[in-house]
């Protein structure tokens, strides 16, 4: 059995190359023999509610995914914080009907050939009980309906890419980027204490890592997708970062 995760791609309509970036990545031999693919999150940049036109912003996307699909792959599609209230709108365009697609918010426990592999966007412990409050309520009924009722598509785009380049044009300092790391290490250890597995596969810090602990636990994450090009496979031979030419 083979595992294939990606998260924190950020796609846009602006960025073409970035969209082609991700189709390689669904068209990737060793993800077309992957049993189950894992999008943790935060693939598109702006994508909340079950607006039409997201389909068709992202039509060679969603139809390459469609594919993946009917070939019977696994299709486990975690939303971030960035994509989200996403159940309509996959209901709309047909994929909620394959039993081998899952849309999950919150950490989802696989287990094969005796290794046990929880997978998560990652911001579900992130940033202590303020986060966490604010994680509540962009899934709560509320916004759940207002995403999908009231505000257009041409609202939320717009306020989402106005937040979006805010956080894109933010600086890392060498020191943010280390403590960044250490916060998800602890996020790994915390998430240890909950659930008995051998692979932790999240996103959300956009910090490449790998980090061994309790002998057996291995955390893993792929990093920003656009700088790093690379996506996990975990398989029996163990576990590899997949480097896009």
């Amino acid at each position: 059995m083979r595992i294939c995760s990606i998260s924190d791609v950020h796609l846009t309509i602006k960025n073409k190359s970035e969209v082609d970036l991700f189709i390689k990545f669904l068209s990737h031999n060793i993800v077309n023999e992957a049993d189950i693919i894992l999008l943790l999150g935060d693939i598109f940049d702006v994508m909340i509610g079950s607006h039409g036109q997201y389909y068709a912003d992202f039509y060679d996307v969603f139809e390459k995914m469609r594919e993946l699909l009917s070939s019977g792959h696994g299709l486990y599609v975690f939303e971030g914080n960035h994509d989200f209230n996403l159940e309509k709108f996959y209901e709309s365009i047909g994929f909620r009907k394959f039993d081998n697609f899952k849309i999950l918010k919150g950490p989802e426990e696989i287990e094969f050939q005796n290794l046990r592999i929880l997978a998560a966007h990652g911001d579900e412990r992130d940033q202590g009980l303020a986060h966490s409050l604010f994680k509540k309520t962009l899934n709560s009924k509320i916004i759940n309906f207002a995403t999908n009722k009231l505000l257009s598509y041409k609202v939320i785009n717009g306020v989402g890419e106005y937040l979006s380049a805010k956080s894109r044009n933010y600086i890392w300092s060498k020191e943010v980027e280390i403590l960044t790391r250490q916060r998800f290490r602890k996020i790994a250890e915390s998430y240890a204490k909950i659930y008995d597995y051998n692979f932790f596969l999240c996103g959300h810090s956009h910090i490449q890592d790998n980090y061994l602990f309790d002998e057996n636990r291995i955390y893993l994450n792929n990093g920003f997708f656009p700088q790093s090009r690379e996506f996990i496979v975990v398989d029996q031979d163990g576990y590899r970062f997949v480097k896009l030419d």
